[in-house]
């Protein structure tokens, strides 16, 4: 389609540098509009882009939000004396309204009305595409072209090898392609619950098996709150523990999980740490030594469900280290466990004193706030693990929690 030139203005070089970022090899930017607040909406022949400037210190650069033209029903524009915005309609709506959202002042009304049109245009045409070509039909072999760029392909072909357009869909539950249009898996026989091979936050390509975006990092697959094992979107129980699924049959304090989120992350940490020029005084590390020992007896003991042992080991490993706040935050879920929500409620904070961003102990914390009946507070600490790490499992927990808060 012919888009006029007016629909594609200079944008901030924040903005530019990351819709640069985004596109691909390939695919061409028909639209690029600034909005209000550093914002930015831009389209290409194969998706729609929201954009945003969030440098402010906690989350430096920009988020984008990509949508593939498939994914998209319509465009809706709502406009007032004081601006709009324009919003699109997804086929599986997201969680947070505005990050399908630009918002434009008011004297940009008219231009962001042909905006929303255009785009309209472009998710009609790419929908009459697919219904034309038939993509992922049988067919005879080599006779098939890609709807993308015309190229043969196979009549099995999932991807197009010019272009890399999708051609079939991938069945969530086994990987296995299907016929564009199928109602059931043809290789495994379930109801066909399509899985799009590119990331919602950033569009690029992922695979099934992935538990993250290899290019921004984002989540990409919904965990049970027991287990933390991979869920589909249409299963009822989790394949892996069989809870029932957005229902209140979980334990809350999920403790096992969190220690070993804390160990993994602070491993982690220590894998980046650079190597000091000077050498700590040996009496320090002998002391780092033996509170890590404490520790590590204080997990095994909580393994093994004796509380009174954990807490007596963490609680040492505490007094050598009292600013590892992974220590503390061990200390505080066996607290927890034991019922002595006071002394959580101090050591979970003690933590946070040392990290605020700790995002196991919020988390945690969060859910103590939910036992007390404090939505309020538990709503307050879970809000900063968007803020602060809004792609991160945590977050993606947070966000499952509040949408079922009454079973909580």
């Amino acid at each position: 389609m012919n888009i006029n030139a007016d629909m594609k203005k200079e944008l901030s070089m924040a903005l530019q540098n990351e819709l640069n970022r985004q596109v691909v090899a390939g695919e061409t930017v028909l639209l690029s509009l600034p909005g209000s607040f550093g914002e930015a909406i831009a389209a290409t022949d194969r998706r729609v882009l929201i954009i945003r400037d969030c440098d402010s210190g906690a989350t430096p650069g920009c988020a984008a939000y990509a949508y593939n033209l498939a994914d998209i029903k319509g465009v809706e524009d709502i406009s007032s004396a004081t601006g709009g915005y324009i919003e699109l309609q997804l086929a599986k709506p997201v969680s947070e309204k505005d990050t399908a959202r630009v918002y434009f002042p008011s004297y940009d009304v008219s231009l962001f009305k042909s905006a929303a049109d255009a785009i309209s245009q472009l998710v009609a045409e790419k929908s009459a595409s697919v219904s034309k070509s038939a993509p992922g039909a049988v067919i005879a072999a080599g006779n098939g072209l890609c709807s993308k760029c015309g190229s043969k392909v196979d009549d099995r072909a999932v991807f197009c090898g010019n272009c890399g357009e999708q051609l079939r869909e991938v069945c969530a539950e086994c990987s296995g392609s299907s016929p564009v249009g199928s109602t059931f898996c043809i290789v495994c026989g379930k109801e066909l619950a399509q899985f799009t091979p590119a990331c919602a936050q950033c569009g690029a390509r992922v695979q099934r098996w992935m538990s993250y975006c290899t290019e921004c990092g984002s989540s990409q697959h919904q965990s049970c709150l027991a287990c933390g094992s991979t869920i589909q979107p249409n299963w009822r129980h989790c394949g892996n523990c069989g809870r029932l699924l957005g229902s209140g049959e979980f334990d809350p304090r999920t403790s096992r999980a969190a220690m070993n989120r804390l160990d993994s992350v602070r491993e982690a940490q220590r894998g980046q740490e650079e190597p000091s020029e000077t050498q700590p005084a040996p009496t320090h590390a002998a002391r780092g030594d033996e509170a890590a020992q404490h520790n590590s007896s204080g997990r095994a003991l909580f393994e093994a469900d004796d509380l009174a042992g954990a807490i007596r080991e963490f609680a040492a490993a505490v007094k050598l280290d009292p600013n590892n706040g992974s220590y503390r935050c061990n200390l505080a879920v066996a607290y927890d466990e034991n019922d002595q929500d006071d002394l959580a409620f101090l050591e979970y904070y003690k933590a946070l004193e040392i990290d605020p961003n700790d995002v196991t102990a919020l988390l945690s914390l969060g859910y103590m706030y939910n036992e007390r009946d404090e939505m309020d507070k538990a709503e307050q600490v879970w809000g900063k693990i968007i803020e602060i790490a809004p792609h991160s499992p945590e977050a993606n927990e947070v966000r499952q929690n509040l949408s079922h808060q009454d079973e909580l």
